[in-house]
C-alpha cells in the first residue's frame, strides 16, 4: 500500500473530508499539520498551484485540491460508486464538502 502523508494548515476545513474518507477506508496516514504565518510561506512554492491540502503519496507525487484528491482515493482503494446515478450522488458529496467551505470562509481568516 503506498504511503499517505496530508499536507494542511492547522485549520481542518478542507481537508476534513479527506481525513474521513482515509478513516474509514482504514487508510493509516501521516497528517501534516503547519503554521499558516510561520511555515506556509515556505511550503507554499513546493506545492500544486500554491494550494493547499496536499496528498503526498510515496513522498514524491503530490496531488492538490480536495475534490481531486477524494476521486483519487476513491478509485484507488474500491470506493467508486457503480453507476453514472451512484457517481452522480458521490460528486455531489464532494462539492457540498467545497460549497460548506465556500459559505464559511467569509468568517475565517486564511492564507
Amino acid at each position: 500500500m503506498p504511503e499517505y502523508e496530508l499536507l494542511y494548515l492547522h485549520l481542518g476545513i478542507r481537508a476534513t473530508p479527506i481525513r474521513l474518507m482515509l478513516t474509514y477506508l482504514g487508510i493509516p496516514f501521516k497528517d501534516t499539520t503547519f503554521d499558516r504565518k510561520k511555515e506556509w510561506p515556505l511550503l507554499k512554492p513546493s506545492l500544486p498551484f500554491g494550494h493547499c491540502p496536499v496528498l503526498v503519496i510515496d513522498k514524491t507525487t503530490k496531488i492538490a485540491q480536495t475534490v481531486a484528491i477524494m476521486h483519487f482515493l476513491a478509485k484507488e482503494h474500491g470506493l467508486e460508486p457503480e453507476g453514472n446515478l451512484n457517481q452522480a450522488f458521490a460528486e455531489m458529496f464532494a462539492h457540498q464538502c467545497q460549497d460548506a467551505f465556500m459559505a464559511i470562509r467569509p468568517w475565517i481568516r486564511i492564507i
